[in-house]
């Protein structure tokens, strides 16, 4: 018979699981976990935010680096720099006026941050009306 160790009844529990992993990444914890589960949007939005945050996106690079041949490193988007999470979704040009059409098209001003624990924390947008939403 198998334990899990991770909870004190030693029955595997999800909840347990999703603790234990979330503990591991303390530099992430601090609140945005609790942020993004309780954002009010699409459960595959939810899943790309928690896998983009925990820097576990299947990238150019990460797929290399887990032995699948990959043909070419460049950026799908720009093709200026090699493809991984950080520059897919902060330093692309192209995602970057991505997020600055969308951002004025429902009449927001936003800063831009290049460090993704902080740009998912400040693009907290409870105050959307019913109408930009």
């Amino acid at each position: 018979m198998r334990l899990w160790a991770m909870d004190a009844s030693g029955e595997f529990l999800v909840k347990s699981a999703y603790k234990c992993l979330a503990d591991r990444d303390e530099g992430l914890m601090d609140g945005v976990f609790q942020q993004l589960w309780q954002s009010k949007v699409l459960p595959n939005i939810l899943y790309t935010n928690w896998r983009v945050l925990l820097d576990r996106l299947p990238t150019r690079i990460d797929l290399i680096r887990r032995g699948v041949e990959v043909t070419d490193l460049n950026c799908v988007m720009c093709q200026a720099s090699e493809e991984f999470a950080h520059h897919l979704f902060l330093e692309c040009h192209v995602a970057q006026r991505v997020w600055y059409l969308c951002l004025r098209w429902i009449g927001v001003l936003f800063v831009q941050h290049t460090d993704m624990k902080c740009r998912f924390e400040s693009f907290n947008l409870s105050f959307l009306s019913t109408k930009q939403n």
